[in-house]
């Protein structure tokens, strides 16, 4: 039995479906937004790739239908990144206009995985710590921290809904990253503190082709790079270093386009490591 993956190169199939982790051919690849139909059921069970770590494809079933209200997803510090994923995975992606909030409570997140949001549209989602955090501030309630694993801590893929991300000091490792945004319409990160065990690696925030991102009122320590940002706008806004001092606060790539107000991140080497002569700053 076999089960097609669709992807722009239609080539790839699943087979040997069990659960969330079918058995892949991945002679072509597999990337991150691949849809899965499993055609053993009527109708098909839609299946979508949130992560592709190290060749490793993680799959959740993705609900059909509309969310019809606002909705609140609600986590403790003994959720794991696989609960939390899990209940994200069974929403609509189609918010119909509504807000998926993901809640976490104050605590310490020690996450194996990366919290995953990919395909949402018509609304809005928010991954929220708590709310009287909301300033630039290094003392934050809720953290998540993969900073033991070699993951990324927020993926964040695919999305035409609005999402953003607030209130978290968010702890990585080695050469990964805090958030990292791509193929998305509008981000918003906001009052957080982001920071690494390593200086010689590492970024804080990585877009990647959104057109619009907002980094605001957050705190970076000890990376290679603070905000790296290729073939995207983004306005940074109040941000700041804190500790010590990633090496550069900015890289711009791809043509990117990178306002700022307010207070601005500086680097040990330097301020701003864009190696695109085409790309235009304003206010660095």
């Amino acid at each position: 039995m076999a089960k097609e993956l669709n992807t722009l190169a239609q080539k790839k199939w699943v087979q040997n479906f069990a659960g969330a982790t079918p058995t892949i051919d991945t002679t072509d690849g597999v990337s991150i937004g691949d849809v899965a139909y499993d055609n053993s059921t009527s109708p098909y069970t839609k299946y979508r790739c949130y992560d592709n770590t190290n060749g490793s494809p993680v799959w959740y079933k993705e609900e059909g239908g509309e969310l019809t209200a606002n909705k609140t997803l609600n986590y403790t510090t003994s959720d794991s990144a696989a609960t939390i994923n899990a209940g994200i995975a069974a929403v609509p992606r189609n918010l119909g206009g509504n807000t998926l909030t993901i809640q976490l409570a104050d605590g310490t997140y020690t996450n194996t995985a990366s919290i995953l949001i990919s395909g949402f549209y018509n609304g809005q989602v928010s991954l929220r710590g708590n709310v009287s955090d909301n300033t630039l501030s290094t003392s934050k309630s809720v953290i998540i921290d993969t900073s033991a694993a070699s993951v990324d801590c927020v993926k964040i893929s695919y999305c035409t809904a609005k999402v953003a991300v607030y209130y978290c000091r968010i702890n990585i490792g080695s050469t990964k990253t805090g958030i990292d945004a791509r193929y998305c319409s509008n981000v918003d990160i906001s009052a957080c503190y982001i920071i690494n065990t390593s200086l010689t690696s590492g970024r804080g925030c990585y877009i990647i082709e959104t057109p619009f991102t907002v980094i605001q009122n957050t705190y970076f320590s000890t990376l290679s790079t603070a905000i790296d940002v290729y073939r995207s706008r983004v306005l940074n806004a109040n941000n700041d270093d804190t500790g010590t001092q990633p090496q550069y606060g900015y890289k711009f790539t791809g043509a990117s386009y990178v306002g700022s107000t307010g207070t601005k991140i500086s680097g040990s080497i330097a301020q701003n490591a864009s190696t695109d002569g085409s790309c235009t700053t304003v206010g660095l």
